[in-house]
């Protein structure tokens, strides 16, 4: 039975080894600059590129440094936090409004199983330390292994044997395991069996984009709870003004997406609350080519237009 869970143990590690999440990290610049993308204080990028790639990230969030090859440019940091499943987040540097620097989410996507392959991008592997060398990922080789485990005990009597089976099947991005188990005592004895098939594919990249149109520097729009606890303290007052003030300290130090702009209108018992709210969370909305959707919270043909003459002028 210790064998049998021990089995049991090394499994299960093995698997949630394979299952660790994955990020890979993608950098352009909007106006073609050229810049080096330093993570928690580590070089990833050798020679300076107004395209970036950094690969094999596993840490749940990273302090983003981009230094610019101008020095008239000068350079910006971004603390940048990874979902909770493996993705490749793609970032759009520009400056905004203000003449600041900005690193926006612009596209995400799943990781793919080899690196992209893309004649316009510096594509490096993830640095941990100054002492690691700086590596181009290149295409690789899909690994499986098979490994199949018998253990078998003979009693004195032929009529009874424990055999535990085990089978695991790992990839790059996957592993699983197969365990069958019969009672027994006895005398034991072990055989492990493993192989190991590679095989190489070539293939072209191919993947399905979420653009998001974020212009405002919006990393991701309130969480559920904490969006419903911000609906519960506006609604709390009893007066508009002091609903519109707690209302704009929300928008101006969270994330609102389209809908949830709207959902704050609602709020409101006039409508030119309503319009004053819609204007001022615009500029920091997570979603502006949604924001159409918070027309439904208006009652006037006129608010609506007041608005939309007000989103022109940016």
């Amino acid at each position: 039975m210790k064998v049998i869970i021990s089995a049991l143990l090394v499994v299960f590690m093995v698997i949630s080894m394979q299952a660790q999440n994955r990020y890979n990290l993608i950098f352009f610049a909007e106006n073609g600059e050229k810049f080096v993308v330093i993570l928690n204080g580590v070089v990833q990028n050798k020679t300076p590129a107004t395209n970036v790639q950094v690969t094999d990230l596993k840490a749940s969030g990273y302090k983003v440094r981009i230094d610019f090859e101008q020095e008239e440019l000068g350079f910006f940091d971004k603390n940048v936090f990874m979902p909770e499943e493996s993705m490749e987040i793609t970032f759009n540097i520009k400056r905004n409004n203000k003449g600041k620097w900005v690193m926006k989410q612009y596209a995400t996507a799943t990781v793919p199983t080899s690196p992209k392959t893309m004649n316009d991008y510096e594509t490096v592997s993830y640095r941990e330390s100054d002492e690691d060398p700086i590596v181009e990922s290149t295409s690789a080789n899909a690994v499986t292994t098979t490994t199949t485990t018998t253990k078998t005990t003979t009693s004195e009597n032929p009529s009874q044997k424990e055999t535990v089976t085990i089978s695991m099947a790992m990839s790059e991005t996957s592993a699983g395991a197969d365990i069958q188990v019969s009672d027994g005592s006895g005398s034991e004895s072990m055989t492990t069996q493993t192989s190991t098939t590679t095989v190489t594919t070539t293939e072209e990249y191919q993947e399905e984009i979420e653009v998001v149109d974020n212009q405002h520097g919006c990393d991701a729009p309130m969480n559920s709870g904490d969006f419903k606890n911000a609906l519960e303290t506006i609604e709390s007052k009893d007066f508009e003004d002091s609903r519109l003030s707690i209302a704009e300290q929300v928008a101006e130090r969270n994330c609102l997406d389209s809908e949830q702009v709207k959902e704050i209108m609602f709020l409101f018992e006039f409508e030119e609350t309503r319009l004053e709210f819609a204007k001022f969370a615009h500029s920091r909305v997570y979603d502006p080519g949604n924001y159409f959707k918070v027309q439904d919270a208006f009652d006037y043909e006129s608010s609506i237009q007041s608005l939309n003459e007000y989103i022109d002028r940016f």
